[in-house]
């Protein structure tokens, strides 16, 4: 998942064309409800489960698409930057 596809899902639920890449999904008018929506919406499309606190962390298409990374590097056990190899 890309941050391109964390801002047409987000565009999506959000009803607006008007979401960019490093936009904050809460100051686009999203919400805590929205929010489970979108974490919903992300594990039914790509299989990625992710907490509301991670979007609250990680509020932009952009960050939640790096979270995102994460989480799936986490549990494919690979190495991560800086932990021990």
């Amino acid at each position: 998942m890309t941050p391109t596809d964390v801002t047409e899902l987000m565009r999506e639920l959000l009803g607006t064309d008007e979401i960019a890449v490093d936009d904050n999904f809460f100051d686009m008018g999203g919400s805590s409800v929205m929010a489970l929506r979108l974490l919903l919406e992300m594990d039914k499309r790509y299989g990625v489960t992710l907490s509301l606190l991670d979007v609250m962390h990680n509020p932009t298409p952009q960050g939640l698409a790096r979270r995102l990374s994460d989480v799936r590097s986490e549990a494919s056990g690979a190495p991560q930057p800086g932990g021990p190899a």
